[in-house]
């Protein structure tokens, strides 16, 4: 090629990018077995009132709330939402002191 392309220095394959899908599923099968153990722990997080806990089960559950971005403003201004749990309580009364 005329061009340079050909001393450009590039690789051929994926050297870099995602994982094979044969990996991938190695990974998996390698914790399934932990896989009780994980919910077991997460159970008793949750129990024990740990906010990272919480947020973690919610994360999963119901997902993560769109993010919005406001391109009009500049104030950034933090507009706090509470979140209610079943018990009536908020994230925020399990992780005062």
């Amino acid at each position: 090629m005329s061009d340079g392309r050909k001393n450009n220095g590039g690789t051929k394959g994926n050297k870099g990018g995602r994982k094979s899908k044969a990996d991938e599923q190695l990974l998996l099968d390698r914790l399934s077995p932990y896989d009780d153990l994980a919910l077991k722990v997460l159970s008793e997080q949750m129990k024990a009132n740990e906010p990272w806990a919480i947020k973690l089960f919610f994360s999963y559950r119901y997902g993560m709330p769109k993010q919005m971005i406001d391109v009009k403003s500049n104030d950034n201004v933090f507009i706090p939402i509470p979140i209610v749990l079943p018990d009536g309580k908020t994230l925020n009364d399990y992780t005062k002191d």
